[in-house]
């Protein structure tokens, strides 16, 4: 089983994504800025090692990146269907992620230790808790525009009581005009 590089023993796989993506934002940082970044954080490496992680990382980004659009599309078809369907996807794709992630360290480390198994635990949980954190903010603010419409449609109607010689197509507008305020 091959040692874990000096990257692997400073880095966790969260600040390696972290890093990912701030690459992905600078593609024009030069191998030597990119050393001198490591330095900032701790990690003294060569210019070899610097090159060899940089190029990693670059592709971890655009494994991320091509994952990311791959969860648009899905959430992109699956804008119509019902919760339950978008969920059992999520998990799918929570099981993709654990399986390729439980593979790398395999294939880096030839096995998995206790530190790996808890690593992975708490991607699974903190992957979770993301979609309920965003189930429940859907939630509440469907609930604030709901209330919110009502609430127009409530002062719309009161303004129409009032004036009562309105025609149909009047009233409509009125309407729509207390709800555009939403």
């Amino acid at each position: 089983m091959p040692s874990p590089s000096l990257f692997d023993q400073h880095f966790s796989p969260a600040e390696q994504a972290k890093l990912a993506a701030w690459l992905d934002e600078n593609p024009a940082m030069s191998v030597d800025d990119f050393r001198a970044l490591l330095a900032e954080r701790g990690l003294e490496v060569g210019r070899t090692t610097a090159h060899k992680e940089k190029r990693r990382i670059e592709d971890l980004g655009r494994r991320l990146r091509t994952s990311r659009h791959a969860m648009d599309a899905l959430a992109e078809g699956l804008e119509d269907k019902d919760d339950s369907k978008r969920s059992r996807a999520l998990i799918e794709m929570a099981r993709t992620i654990v399986f390729e992630f439980q593979e790398a360290l395999l294939e880096r480390q030839g096995s998995l230790d206790a530190k790996d198994v808890a690593r992975l635990g708490r991607l699974l949980k903190d992957l979770m808790m993301a979609g309920r954190y965003n189930q429940d903010f859907e939630a509440k603010h469907r609930e604030k525009v709901l209330q919110e419409a009502a609430e127009a449609v409530d002062r719309a109607a009161e303004h129409l009581k009032q004036s009562q010689n309105m025609t149909s197509a009047e009233m409509a507008a009125a309407f729509r005009r207390a709800l555009s305020e939403v």
